[in-house]
């Protein structure tokens, strides 16, 4: 069972051979993650794709 009062409860990373497929597996590995009123950012990393291509 997780307890939890708001705020961040998990981190989730994962390692690629870049940073797009980093990112691929970070997000891929969140769908194993579920609770009730659970939330994750979508837009982590955007800023590093926009800026570096």
């Amino acid at each position: 069972m997780l307890n939890y009062n708001g705020g961040l409860v998990l981190g989730v990373t994962a390692v690629g051979d870049n940073f797009i497929e980093a990112k691929a597996k970070t997000y891929a590995a969140v769908n194993y993650i579920q609770f009730e009123g659970m939330y994750y950012r979508r837009d982590i990393g955007g800023r590093v794709l926009m800026n570096n291509g």
